[in-house]
């Protein structure tokens, strides 16, 4: 009788001790049956080129077909961009659902792609949402430009460092890149390119792309104050604005002394040229008198320019504009003022004049009488 009972009070034993740990432990948690509860519909497309606003309300039905009654703890989402209307502690009678709402605020361009998780007492895994929002932009389109109006102020060496424009632009997945240059109208302007980034994101259709550029100089403009348009050029050619590059040449350009002036008595002047750290020649595109000589020459002092007037030469009353450039870009104009060889000329006649009436005249009567 007793090898009976012992294999049943076992069995109880067991039982009691199953139910006990997790009465010790809190309260016995319930699982609602697979397929007994669900978000619907699972996957919501929102957004679209022809969307009238930033922002679109989605509703979602959480749906009860189990027997029992489930509460709904909290709701999440992956991204800030999808909020949730208030909700607190909700409960979803057996056989029955609740509505949902959610903002969506919709991107500029792409799709992006954003989870929702909805957690409820019978379950440890939250129940799922994909909302799919497609910008309110077909793709590619460009998004930012950073220092799209350069400046440069002084310019004084085509040396200077090169100002780095940079264009960023979302375009779809496995697409070659969009954007093919940048030009500048500025003749004298280098725009070289400087590379191209990626961030893709794993759950979007798109990818965002920056692109560098280095705007640089080839040569200085000649006019005081200039500027030029910047324009991205698309692998299908089309234009974009990106911005206006600005700036102003330098003005440290200095003659000593700031004009030369040749007379009968002095036929040839020196003149030293700053910066000095520049190689200057005379502009070959600019003709020079024939009565002018003028060399770009080296001294201890630094380059400086030799102006003379050639053998024979007695121009009277010219002034004339030197152009002369350096190995770095800058210009400068030197004025040369020619004066007195007519004066001059004059003034011999009537000294002779003058001599000849004293001296054999009045004067001369007066040693000879």
């Amino acid at each position: 009788m007793a090898q009976r009972i012992l294999p049943k009070i076992l069995v109880v034993v067991a039982v009691l001790a199953a139910i006990a740990i997790p009465i010790g432990l809190g309260p016995l948690r319930l699982f609602c049956p697979a397929g007994q509860l669900e978000l619907v519909p699972a996957i919501v497309s929102v957004g679209g080129p022809n969307a009238a606003t930033e922002t679109e309300l989605v509703r979602i039905s959480l749906q009860n077909h189990s027997s029992r009654d489930v509460a709904l703890r909290s709701v999440r989402t992956s991204c800030s961009c999808v909020s949730a209307s208030p909700i607190g502690d909700v409960t979803i009678p057996a056989q029955t659902a609740r509505i949902l709402e959610f903002r969506v605020n919709l991107p500029d361009s792409g799709t992006s792609s954003t989870e929702i998780w909805c957690y409820v007492d019978c379950n440890p895994e939250p129940l799922r949402c994909r909302v799919l929002a497609a910008g309110r932009r077909e793709l590619p389109v460009l998004r930012t430009v950073r220092n799209g109006n350069p400046t440069f102020l002084a310019l004084a060496s085509i040396a200077e460092p090169a100002k780095t424009v940079t264009i960023e632009t979302r375009e779809r997945k496995e697409s070659p890149p969009w954007i093919a240059r940048l030009d500048c109208d500025l003749l004298e302007v280098e725009v070289q390119p400087n590379g191209v980034r990626e961030q893709a994101h794993a759950d979007d259709d798109f990818v965002d792309r920056t692109y560098a550029f280095d705007v640089r100089w080839s040569q200085i403009p000649s006019s005081p104050e200039f500027s030029g348009k910047l324009t991205a050029i698309t692998i299908d050619d089309a234009e974009i604005a990106v911005g206006i590059l600005r700036g102003s040449r330098s003005r440290e350009v200095a003659f000593f002394p700031s004009i030369a002036r040749l007379t009968p008595t002095r036929r040839s002047e020196t003149v030293f040229i700053e910066p000095a750290a520049h190689v200057w020649a005379l502009n070959p595109k600019v003709g020079n008198p024939d009565w002018l000589q003028a060399d770009s020459v080296a001294s201890h002092r630094g380059p400086c320019l030799q102006v003379s007037l050639r053998e024979g030469a007695a121009p009277a009353g010219q002034t004339v504009t030197l152009r002369i450039d350096s190995d770095q870009g800058l210009h400068g104009e030197l004025d040369i003022i020619v004066a007195g060889f007519r004066d001059h000329v004059e003034e011999n006649h009537e000294a002779l004049e003058r001599g000849g009436k004293d001296g054999r005249g009045e004067k001369g009567s007066e040693l000879f009488n």
